[in-house]
Formats: C-alpha cells, sequence, structure tokens
C-alpha cells in the first residue's frame, strides 16, 4: 500500500467528486492554480491505486509519518531543530515532487500554504554538504547508540526519547570514549549530540528554501507540506477543463 494511500484510508483526506474538486481549487487554491496554469507550475504525487479527485489534510492525522525504509532520526531532528521551525513538519506532509505530471496527481495546495523545497530531487542526495551521505548518517547514529550501550527504541517516534537518547550517549561517551566514531562527528562534535546534529542538518547548509503556494517551484526538486490540498489525476476531464478556463 503506498504511503498517499494509507494517508486517505486513515483519515486524512477524503475522494470527492469532479464538481467538488473544481469548486474547492477556485475557493482555496487560487494562487497556486494560477501559477499552474501560468508558469507550467506543477506539483505532483505518483500513486496508480487512487481514483481521480481528492481532499487531502495531510496535518490532521494523529499519527505522525515515519520515514520509509530507513530510520527515523533525521525527520526527528528537522521536526525539532529551532532552524527548521520555519518549515512545515515532514512528519506531518506530504512528501511531493515538482515538475510535469504524467500518470500522476496534480496537487493543488490552499493559498497561503508553506512549501519546504530540497535543492535536489530527493532529500537523500539534497545534503552535498555533509561529511556523510544522509542515509549513512542515519545509521551511523543508530551505530554509535549500541556501541555506546545507549538505551533506546530503533524505531523510535518522539523527541523525548530522541534527545534522551542523545542525553544518554554524551555521558557514556564522556564516560568510556569509542574504538571507532565517523568524521562528521570526529568534525563537529561539542559534547551535545543534539546541539551537533541541529548544526549539521541546517536548512542553510544546501539552499533549502521555503515558499507560499503559488510561488514557482524549479523543475525536478522534492517538495512538502503540511496544508490541506486538492489532488486532481492527470486522467480526469478536469485538467483540461482548468486549463481552458
Amino acid at each position: 500500500m503506498s504511503r498517499l494511500v494509507e494517508y486517505i484510508k486513515k483519515g486524512r483526506g477524503k475522494e470527492i467528486s469532479e464538481y467538488e474538486a473544481k469548486v474547492l481549487i477556485h475557493q482555496n487554491c487560487s494562487k497556486s492554480l494560477k501559477a499552474w496554469k501560468k508558469d507550467g507550475y506543477y506539483i505532483q504525487r505518483n500513486t496508480i491505486k487512487l481514483k481521480r479527485h481528492y481532499y487531502v489534510n495531510p496535518a490532521k492525522s494523529a499519527e505522525p509519518r515515519i520515514s520509509a525504509n530507513t530510520k527515523n532520526y533525521y525527520t526527528i531532528i528537522m521536526d525539532n531543530s529551532p532552524l527548521w521551525k520555519q518549515y512545515p513538519k515532514r512528519s506531518k506532509s506530504l512528501i511531493c515532487l515538482s515538475g510535469n505530471a504524467q500518470r500522476m496527481f496534480h496537487m493543488f495546495p490552499y493559498d497561503n500554504t508553506k512549501i519546504g523545497v530540497c535543492p535536489y530531487r530527493d532529500i537523500w542526495t539534497s545534503w552535498q554538504n555533509l561529511f556523510v551521505r544522509l542515509s549513512v548518517l542515519n545509521n551511523e547514529l543508530w551505530r554509535m547508540f549500541v556501541d555506546t550501550n545507549v538505551v533506546f527504541n530503533v524505531t523510535m517516534k518522539t523527541i523525548k526519547e530522541f534527545k534522551n537518547a542523545c542525553k544518554q550517549f554524551d555521558k557514556l561517551y564522556e564516560e568510556n570514549g569509542l574504538e571507532y566514531t565517523p568524521n562528521w562527528f570526529n568534525e563537529n562534535y561539542n559534547g551535545d549530540l543534539w546541539k551537533t546534529l541541529i548544526k549539521l542538518l541546517s536548512p542553510k547548509t544546501d539552499n533549502f528554501r521555503l515558499i507560499n503556494a503559488g510561488n514557482k517551484i524549479p523543475n525536478l526538486r522534492e517538495v512538502w507540506f503540511s496544508g490541506e490540498c486538492i489532488m486532481v489525476r492527470d486522467i480526469s476531464s478536469l485538467i483540461g477543463i482548468l486549463k481552458n478556463e
């Protein structure tokens, strides 16, 4: 099951009619619609398991979005770092791509929705100035926790759990050290692992951007937002209707 399908089934969205989609887009998505028609502005989401028109509110879910196929550490850091406080929370967002939608959904965020924009196509390749790939950073954090005998849940979901693991690490590392530590740690650690990670994962490090719905987005960038939106599949007749109005 795709993440988006799961969101809708868990109450983050619902299927709507073509007429409802058209009305909601005109009422609430005028900036996205105008940019989409004028500049070829698209936010897209790929899935073949849904029908044609949906209303989605990604922030509505009681359960946070968990990173797929990896540990959740970088999401926890981004959601709770003061450097990212103006950005939508990744755990409460839809993750999409900018570009021409083919066999995909066109996403129309509501006006005044804040959108995070990665400098590259995927967040995993967007941290060009880290000492290490983001996926490796995730795994090395886990390895450091294990090697210092930190008591933690590998699949921890909350900032309380993560900060507790960081505090345990600081104490145990000071007392016992480690036989091996990665370069990013050696170059940046200041006795406080949480603050070290905040500094490393900064939006300014690799030119992440925060924009409003309707602003032009460079082609093929990962984007994320937690505001309400209307989804229209590219095969819907509504696409042609909107373009020709």
